[in-house]
């Protein structure tokens, strides 16, 4: 902003925006508005329209076009950012912390995209974990209509949240051994948030996807389950090679899958113990036996990743995005004039620098005379300065050679010195401190050096 009449006034300014409906026309429901098409910059106080983008421009035209970058409304120059399409800004699960519950946040990873034909919508979700019923996916066929322990609301409005529809894809095999139940919220789930309803008969079927969210497992867990099935196969292998228990017929197949993972360990759990002594005088099993975990212990690795990966009752994974400005968006504000602060804090001064640092011998900042031969100006500046200071320069031994008084028209102003002393000597080649005092603001202490 610069000084001007008309923005001393405490006139009142709005800008407001046009969009191009596409999401209106994907869904009107559950959707609203478009992408930004265009804005309109007013004086609100006297109804005065200043700016208008041209009707041509799209995407970064839009707010980077000479009609608002390069042009001075009321002595006022804007800079707006707008995304081009609605982004993701957070994927996360809400902090358990403190939460009365107790129970850990999820480790879970839940990655949010928009693949293939997925459309990104300026939209906030929550997907909140409950009781098993909690809502049901979205599907023409029946058997893919699965109640889940979770539901998905439209969180835009957090005064009026309203749940959505999604379609869920579940893996063949659970990822985690032991997770069977269908609808739960788990690693390898594919969840997309559904729009754009059409009557099926009496069923409402929602044909277009949004943001998508895959579930997984977190790192961690699954190098821990990866340690599980490596462990659990060679164990598998040597007991079957020896012939232990009937597992010579490998009743699990020539490998253990993850889905069997916990019925081959609960199965040798059960003797495991009660045959070590045996199993390690078994010639060519002893060193196996003693370097793989117990199936107990691995059993209880397989219950932690249960634990912490699985979420429950209570959890709420938080996606928040970006929003193009639309027809329902108005920015108002006033303006009472430029001036100057009274107080600025003392940290500006740490912005203070010397330029050139350091002085070589020739210097391009030197202005060259074209009336005198020789290399022309001698200077060093001192920039980002406060409006009023006065500059102190020493030599390395201490003897101050010079003071600058400097009265500038702003902060952020500039003190030249021409090399010489008070004495109107040139400064010999060496380092110098200098000392700035800001009186109410404070001091700064620096150093630079003249070169041959």
């Amino acid at each position: 902003m610069v000084p001007d009449e008309a923005n001393s006034q405490g006139y009142e300014y709005e800008f407001t925006f046009t969009d191009d409906n596409s999401f209106a026309e994907v869904d009107s429901v559950l959707l609203k508005n478009g992408l930004t098409t265009g804005f309109t910059l007013r004086n609100a106080t006297t109804n005065q329209v200043m700016a208008t983008s041209s009707p041509d421009s799209r995407g970064d035209e839009i707010f980077n076009s000479e009609v608002l970058r390069a042009r001075t409304y009321d002595g006022m120059k804007f800079t707006i950012t707008n995304p081009l399409v609605p982004e993701l800004s957070t994927a996360a699960w809400l902090d358990n912390s403190s939460s009365v519950r107790g129970t850990p946040t999820p480790s879970t990873v839940i990655s949010v995209g928009t693949p293939g034909d997925n459309i990104a919508v300026p939209v906030d979700y929550e997907l909140r974990v409950s009781a098993l019923g909690a809502d049901t996916s979205n599907s023409l066929s029946r058997r893919n209509r699965v109640a889940t322990n979770y539901s998905i609301w439209d969180v835009t409005n957090l005064n009026i949240p309203v749940q959505v529809p999604f379609q869920l894809s579940e893996p063949a095999t659970p990822v985690i051994p032991g997770d069977s139940v269908r609808g739960v919220l788990s690693p390898g789930d594919v969840i997309n948030i559904r729009v754009a309803s059409v009557p099926v008969g009496s069923y409402t079927y929602f044909t277009r996807s949004t943001w998508q969210l895959e579930v997984s497992l977190s790192a961690n867990a699954q190098t821990a389950l990866d340690e599980v099935q490596s462990t659990s196969n060679v164990l598998y292998d040597s007991l079957a090679v020896h012939s232990v228990r009937g597992l010579q017929r490998r009743p699990y197949g020539t490998d253990l899958e993850s889905g069997e993972l916990i019925d081959f360990l609960n199965e040798i759990n059960t003797w495991y113990e009660g045959l070590l002594d045996s199993l390690l005088s078994v010639p060519g099993l002893q060193s196996v036996i003693q370097t793989i975990p117990a199936p107990e212990t691995s059993l209880a690795t397989l219950a932690r990743i249960q634990s912490n990966e699985i979420p429950t009752d209570g959890d709420i994974f938080l996606l928040e995005t970006s929003k193009p400005f639309d027809r329902d968006d108005v920015i108002r504000f006033k303006v009472d004039g430029n001036r100057l602060e009274d107080t600025v804090s003392e940290s500006m001064l740490d912005d203070i620098y010397v330029v050139p640092d350091p002085y070589v011998a020739v210097n391009s900042l030197e202005a060259r005379s074209v009336l005198l031969s020789g290399r022309g100006e001698r200077r060093i500046d001192f920039r980002n300065l406060p409006k009023e200071c006065t500059i102190s320069i020493f030599a390395i031994s201490g003897r101050r050679i010079k003071v600058i008084e400097h009265v500038g028209s702003n902060d952020q102003s500039i003190a030249t010195w021409n090399l010489q002393s008070d004495d109107g000597l040139d400064v010999s080649y060496g380092v110098y401190i200098y000392h700035v005092d800001a009186p109410g603001i404070g001091e700064k202490i620096g150093r630079f050096a003249i070169i041959k």
